[in-house]
Order: structure tokens, then C-alpha cells, then sequence
């Protein structure tokens, strides 16, 4: 069997065909053209026997691909779990990172593996480490709505920034409990606010939790906009109620000139523009 061959056994979970292979001489570190192992397949199916067979045969434990990336971080970002603790059982490390400034933190935190999180913090991984786009784990945890790791994020002291904005734009209200009293008012580079993203996405329970927790209803952007604009253009009628009811003011005009009815009549919302 050549390697095309058994990347594919491995790629579509063939425990038979892969150990008939690796028993017949077959290298378990050869790589594709992405420079993935055979590793790196079985940490992205899944599979942790195929891992350990793999191991077993020798293969290196933290092979790199093309763009650095170890199996760990596969398997972390996919969270296999069972395959993550494979791999560590066997060494893999948690310092590496990959081309975009990512470490083994960041993919966990995207996979939502709060073990692997705890574990790397207790190891001593920077809980405020950025990747090369700026990127903290709290944000990437938060823009995919995993609770548990921000939580753990969070009790370790991470610093919030504006991970908040994510989960409020995203609408994931567990998120926005856990973060919802802490920079709640804080600006983007748009002078948006939380209360902005989830208001122009329609995520009304959002919207009321930043509300119960003290969001300023009156505040405006860089172009004059409210939260009751954004509601207004994206037509949601009950964001729409639930901010006038907080006392939002439906005559404050953006630097257009115009007011949220404004905003609702252009977009072609009648029944947001009914209310305002």
C-alpha cells in the first residue's frame, strides 16, 4: 500500500487497513503535500486507535504541517478529546506554535476542551497570549459560544477586551452572562458596544441581559448611530420594543440625519418602522 493509499485508510477510519500497512512496512511519518502525517489524519478524524498505532510504530508525536501545526492542535480544535489525551499520554507537547502565532490554548479554546485550557494554563501559557491577528483564546472561545472555557479563561484572570462583542454579536447568552458585567459599555473601533451587535442582530435575550446589566441604551457610534438603528435596519421588531422600553430615544438622528424610522423605512421594515 502506498501512501496516498494509507492516508486514505486513515482519512476514512480503516483501523484494519492502517495496522495491514504499517505491519508491512509502511512509514508512519511520511507526509502530503501539506506536510500532514499520517498523525495529523488521525488526530482530524478522530481516532485514537489509529493515533496510537501510529505511535506505537513511532511515529513522531508533534510532526509539524506546512503551516505548523501539531496533531494536538487538530485534534483540539476538532475536540477529539479521546485523541487529545493520546497524544499527550505520549509527550505531545503544549509550547508549539503555529504559523499564525496560534498555540495549543487558542485551537482548545476554539474546540472548547476545557481540560486542555486548565492544562495549559497550569503548564503556564499566557492567558492573555494574542496570535498574529490579535486573537486572544477568551475571544475565540467566546465567538463559539463555549461557556465552560471562558469560564475557566475568566477564573484564571483573563483580560475580557472585547470578547463580549463576540458573544453579544453571536447572541450566545450563556457567554454574555459570564462576561456581561465586565466592560459592558466598551467601545470597538466603530464606537460600537456590545448592545450595538446584538441589537443589529436580533438577539433579543442578549439584548436583554446587556440591558439588565446596565448597557447604556442612549449610546452612539462614530457615525451617530444608537442600538435602536441597529435594530431598526435589521428589522426586528422585538429588539425594537425592548429598547424603547428601556427608554431609547426613537428622535435621535445618526450624522445622515436620520432616525431609526428612518433607517426601518429605507430597509423596508414596516413593522419595526410602525414603532418608531
Amino acid at each position: 500500500m502506498n501512501f496516498s493509499a494509507i492516508y486514505a485508510a486513515a482519512m476514512r477510519l480503516d483501523v484494519k487497513a492502517v495496522e495491514e500497512a504499517l505491519a508491512a512496512g509502511a512509514d508512519p511519518e511520511e507526509r502530503n503535500p501539506k506536510q500532514e502525517t499520517l498523525l495529523h489524519a488521525a488526530a482530524l478524524k478522530g481516532s485514537a486507535r489509529i493515533a496510537g498505532l501510529l505511535l506505537e510504530r513511532g511515529a513522531a508525536v508533534d510532526p509539524r504541517d506546512a503551516l505548523g501545526a501539531t496533531p494536538l492542535m487538530y485534534a483540539a480544535l476538532r475536540a477529539h478529546q479521546e485523541v487529545v489525551d493520546t497524544l499527550i499520554g505520549a509527550g505531545a507537547s503544549l509550547a508549539p506554535r503555529d504559523a499564525h502565532g496560534a498555540d495549543v490554548m487558542s485551537y482548545a479554546a476554539i474546540g472548547g476542551l476545557d481540560r486542555l485550557v486548565a492544562r495549559c494554563l497550569a503548564a503556564g501559557q499566557d492567558k492573555n497570549g494574542v496570535d498574529a491577528y490579535g486573537q486572544t483564546a477568551l475571544f475565540g472561545a467566546a465567538a463559539r459560544g463555549h461557556a465552560k472555557v471562558v469560564d475557566v479563561l475568566l477564573q484564571a484572570g483573563a483580560a475580557p477586551n472585547r470578547a463580549l462583542h463576540m458573544a453579544a454579536q453571536q447572541g450566545h447568552i450563556d457567554v454574555v452572562r459570564l462576561l456581561a458585567g465586565k466592560d459592558i459599555d466598551l467601545r470597538d473601533p466603530a464606537g460600537q458596544t456590545p448592545l450595538f451587535l446584538a441589537s443589529g442582530e436580533g438577539h433579543l435575550e442578549v439584548v436583554r441581559e446587556l440591558l439588565g446589566k446596565g448597557a447604556d441604551v442612549h449610546a452612539s457610534d462614530l457615525s451617530g448611530w444608537t442600538p435602536l438603528h441597529m435594530a431598526a435596519q435589521a428589522g426586528s421588531v422585538d429588539v425594537v420594543k425592548g429598547l424603547l422600553g428601556a427608554g431609547a430615544d426613537r428622535s435621535r438622528t445618526n450624522k445622515e440625519g436620520q432616525t431609526a424610522g428612518d433607517v426601518a423605512k429605507r430597509r423596508g421594515h414596516a413593522d419595526a418602522q410602525a414603532l418608531l
